[in-house]
């Protein structure tokens, strides 16, 4: 935390000293400010924001507040700039970014700081602006081109903006100079997955690497592993993510937190939540114990959870932003579990990893610290929106041509699935093609798209993109849509159960990674495996096959809701029980580590991921298509 002595206007009021924030290891401005300094309603708000109540930081931004600062402007106050970047601060915080964005720029009027360009750039990304974020980065750089942060912010930005392969070429090389940054590192970790020519050895190899540099085994010295206990005992799970809000991690969560047994577990949430809203609220009344860690360090995390006598703790989505893998690494619990990365950890400290055998079959399990640990019926849980209209009429019926549907983010729009989108789309005569990402409302991003698809083959007046919209509206859009076309190699997932939910089928092609995995995974369990392809080749004709027979595209959207309804997908208290069972299990092998020696992966019920177990589904898929 800063002092207010370390951010101070000139007697002129032309400048602003805050180059020392840029040293920061997250480049973040976070202020504490004593009190008389600013009016009083103005650091309650900013107060309030930081704790997260943002009803109240709201609310103090009322109209006598700003009364306030226009006097202190009247006066050129010369803490005027200190004025406007707490103000610039909670809209900011509060995702008022229009109102953030215009005190921001009034700062930048007297003398450009880095930092607040550094600041700006964040706002637009927040409005999915990334061509903009991009310029204010860079100008950022400028000003400041010693902060690695900086450096690393606009890579992202760069990728963002559909310059994939620059941006992660310049994060291996901010890696490469400052070895120590986690951060950085962690970055690279998540972007290199969007990419189409890595394998999954790299993956995990670059996993590993993070955790002997960032989490190392020495650090378990810190505490001391908890005895072996009974293993038929009532355990205490704790789960720790920063995805307790509107997040697609927290359809699965709540989910296990609504089907739990309360006799088999106690439940702990351990939040690392930035943003916290009505979602957060939800869910932490649902934990039997609930803590806020935004701001504690991994020691006072990790001491917190030896008190509460966690069994097993739970990083929920691996080694993604606001993770606190660091309080794993000091293990302060006897079982560690993944639950939900995409890669492995890297980490010995956590010894069991949540999947199953399409996600992760057998022959994975070297590409993981982490003994693999096969749910029955899958890691997902599908809670279904009540922002979701009932499902329309078939388009295609309507305008006499079909449209297929992606709603991916723009990250996994790829050479190669353009071309092979383009391909789909020459076989299909008069469809289109309808794109839904952040940043569809990005000028400079979707022209450079639609001339990526004209150098393919693909006339670019076929497709149509849209930028971001309101719940509502996006489930509105499916009702738009025929066929969805999955990205590859990182497929989609909450979007791909949203397709579904709305009646829209998946063609999916499936490959040798955990991301390419996930549109399978999702279609079995709706014993609709037949639109999952093996091949490039095969996923070309099932996506024009399908297109081709209308009245049959009719009957499978009129059947997917009810089929997905009855599908384990939606099935919170079995996904519970299911979990349940892998937390016993892991518990039991723990206690009898030792014992006996470890035989591959362990099987929860000793069967595959399978569907609604109906004979006639795969036959009737298949007969949709002939």
């Amino acid at each position: 935390m800063t002092q207010t002595n370390e951010i101070s206007m000139n007697e002129q009021g032309e400048r602003f000293d805050l180059e020392h924030l840029l040293r920061w290891p997250d480049g973040k401005i976070e202020l504490e400010i004593p009190d008389g300094v600013l009016p009083a309603p103005l650091i309650a708000a900013h107060n309030a924001a930081q704790r997260g109540d943002l009803d109240l930081a709201r609310a103090l931004l009322a109209e006598e507040t700003l009364e306030i600062v226009r006097h202190l402007e009247e006066g050129d106050s010369p803490g005027i700039c200190l004025v406007w970047l707490i103000l610039a601060m909670v809209h900011h915080r509060c995702i008022q970014l229009q109102q953030a964005l215009s005190w921001y720029e009034r700062i930048q009027s007297r003398k450009p700081h880095a930092l607040v360009y550094n600041e700006m750039a964040d706002v637009y990304v927040g409005l999915k602006d990334f061509t903009q974020a991009t310029w204010c980065r860079t100008q950022a750089i400028e000003l400041a081109p010693e902060c690695p942060h900086l450096q690393g912010r606009c890579a992202v930005d760069l990728i963002l903006s559909g310059f994939l392969e620059q941006g992660i070429n310049r994060l291996r090389a901010l890696v490469r100079d400052h070895p120590s940054e986690s951060g950085l590192h962690a970055t690279l970790l998540w972007y290199q997955h969007y990419l189409s020519d890595i394998d999954q050895e790299t993956l995990s190899a670059e996993a590993r690497l993070w955790g002997q540099r960032h989490a190392p085994q020495g650090s378990v010295a810190a505490f001391q592993t908890q005895p072996k206990s009974d293993p038929n005992r009532r355990l205490r799970i704790g789960y720790v993510s920063a995805d307790f809000r509107t997040h697609s991690v927290a359809y699965s969560v709540e989910a296990l937190l609504d089907g739990r047994d309360a006799a088999s577990a106690e439940v702990f949430g351990y939040g690392n939540v930035t943003y916290r809203d009505e979602v957060t609220a939800r869910l932490r009344s649902k934990f039997d114990g609930y803590r806020d860690i935004l701001k504690q360090s991994d020691l006072a995390v990790a001491e917190q959870i030896r008190r509460d006598e966690i069994d097993i703790l739970v990083s929920v989505g691996g080694n993604t932003d606001g993770h606190r893998l660091g309080v794993f690494a000091l293990k302060p619990a006897p079982v560690q579990v993944d639950y939900g990365g995409i890669c492995t950890s890297g980490m010995p400290q956590i010894g069991y990893r949540l999947t199953d055998r399409i996600l992760d079959p057998p022959p994975m399990q070297p590409h993981y610290v982490e003994r693999l640990v096969y749910l029955p019926e899958g890691y997902v849980c599908y809670r279904p929106s009540d922002q979701a209209p009932a499902v329309g009429p078939l388009p295609a019926r309507q305008r006499g041509f079909v449209t297929f549907g992606v709603f991916n983010n723009r990250l996994k729009i790829n050479r190669g699935m353009i071309a092979l989108w383009t391909t789909i789309l020459n076989q299909v005569p008069d469809s289109r093609l309808l794109l839904k990402f952040p940043g569809g409302g990005d000028r400079p991003l979707v022209e450079r798209l639609l001339a990526e698809f004209a150098r393919a083959g693909l006339d670019p007046q076929r497709v149509s993109v849209r930028p971001m919209l309101g719940l509502r509206a996006h489930f509105a859009l499916y009702n738009e849509v025929d066929i969805a076309l999955d990205p590859y190699p990182f497929n989609g997932c909450l979007t791909t159960l949203e397709g579904l939910w709305m009646g829209v089928p998946v063609v999916s092609l499936t490959g040798h990674r955990y991301t390419s995995h996930v549109g399978h995974t999702i279609l079995t369990r709706m014993d609709l495996s037949f639109f999952v392809a093996q091949s490039e080749r095969e996923y070309v004709a099932k996506a024009v096959a399908l297109a081709g027979r209308t009245e049959n595209l009719a009957q499978i959207r009129a059947s997917c809701r009810p089929r997905m309804q009855a599908s384990s997908l939606c099935d919170a208290a079995g996904y519970a029980r299911h979990l349940e069972q892998a937390y016993r299990a892991i518990w039991e092998d723990h206690c009898h580590s030792g014992l006996r020696p470890e035989t591959g992966p362990i099987l929860i019920g000793n069967s595959p991921v399978v569907g609604t177990g109906k004979k006639t589904a795969a036959s009737v898929a298949q007969s949709w298509l002939r």
